[in-house]
């Protein structure tokens, strides 16, 4: 008995604090309000947009094509495209579009020498930022796809408001099966999450493929300047860095015209490999509301499934599990209808059920493998 009643104490405790997490968010979700952006504005805003890109030959041309087509005037900005040793023809795509656009100002950029190591992405954007003019710096990836209004926006947002460091949203379009829908929907949960932590000042994730800084305030953190910080997680440390200097400069760009669409993961492995190297470095943050929140997300599955295993075992579980599921899902149907309402994706709420289901066994997953071995990444093995 006394074991029984202790079982349901944490089921109830992890549970319920996990829903008021994700009531916080979806109240912070809604108070975030939707920038408008006055299209009769001059803008005046010089931007540099630096690229990482290896072995893109497939999207390169679509991304570039993408930002010549915006409305921004092109003297106000410059593309940055990094090179990580590629070894496809993604460079000669890329001297190829620039010959045939010279309205277009565009630097290619190779990692070589001190640029070169283990961390490979930080070093790219560190390399294209030493390189830039704006005082303005955007950041995104070479598989992205673009509105007309993408700069002109973050310009007038970064105008009128001055944020230091804006997140900005990202979604997944083309999808073919029902995996990758299911993808998106998840996807659109951990950028709707974002934003909501952005908007309560306790920013906890944001997106590389669509954020912007202040140059000056990037050199003022020292940049990525942290050896030890894996391959990967140049959104996140940069966000850390800047809100530790400039707590209340940390802000999410809710706009339509903002919005960066990539592609899902094509299969389990892909998938499995991207959450890995995501996960990879979780423990490398150093802040502990991250730590809290990624511990109740983590034990608020596992309790779920302790449940769900428990209620064949023991009827006494049984009515306890329908309320937690019941509830929880309740409150993540509630989140997501605000999330996909602003993408414009709500059919995507229709795969909620399996979506459901594949989540909590692949954060439990994750979360015990994610700091353990290595991960692929760009065609290499990353420890």
């Amino acid at each position: 008995m006394v074991t029984v009643l202790i079982l349901k104490w944490l089921i109830c405790f992890f549970s319920f604090t996990y829903l008021f997490l994700i009531i916080a968010y979806w109240l912070s979700w809604n108070n975030l309000p939707v920038f408008s952006n006055e299209s009769n504005i001059d803008n005046i805003t010089k931007i540099s947009i630096i690229i990482p890109t290896r072995n893109e030959h497939e999207n390169i041309a679509n991304c570039l094509q993408d930002i010549n087509n915006q409305s921004y005037p092109k003297h106000l900005f410059e593309i940055l495209i990094v090179n990580d040793d590629s070894t496809d023809d993604t460079v000669s795509i890329i001297n190829e579009f620039k010959a045939s656009h010279p309205s277009l100002s565009l630097k290619v950029l190779n990692l070589d020498g001190q640029y070169h190591s283990k961390t490979y992405k930080k070093n790219a954007i560190s390399l294209g930022i030493s390189q830039a003019d704006g005082e303005l710096i955007i950041t995104t990836d070479a598989d992205c796809r673009f509105g007309k209004d993408w700069i002109k926006t973050i310009a007038s947002y970064h105008e009128k408001v001055h944020p230091k460091f804006i997140s900005s949203p990202v979604c997944f379009i083309n999808e073919k099966n029902l995996f990758e829908r299911m993808q998106t929907l998840e996807f659109l949960s951990l950028i709707g999450i974002g934003a909501a932590a952005i908007n309560m000042n306790k920013p906890n994730m944001c997106n590389g493929a669509n954020i912007a800084f202040e140059r000056k305030a990037y050199l003022d953190v020292n940049g990525y300047d942290n050896t030890n910080e894996p391959a990967s997680g140049d959104d996140m440390f940069l966000l850390l860095k800047m809100a530790k200097k400039y707590p209340h400069d940390i802000a999410f760009l809710k706009s339509k015209d903002v919005i960066v669409y990539t592609y899902p993961k094509k299969n389990i492995s892909e998938f499995y490999q991207q959450r890995k190297r995501w996960a990879s470095k979780g423990t490398k943050y150093n802040d502990s509301s991250i730590t809290i929140v990624a511990a109740i997300v983590y034990f608020a599955n596992a309790v779920w499934l302790l449940n769900f295993i428990l209620l064949f075992l023991n009827s006494d579980f049984m009515n306890l599990f329908f309320i937690q599921t019941s509830i929880r899902a309740f409150i993540e149907v509630c989140f997501l209808f605000a999330v996909t309402s602003f993408f414009g994706r709500r059919k995507l709420l229709l795969r909620f059920p399996l979506t459901f289901i594949f989540n909590i066994f692949y954060v439990i997953i994750i979360g015990m493998l994610g700091s353990i071995g290595s991960y692929e990444w760009k065609g290499r093995t990353v420890k």
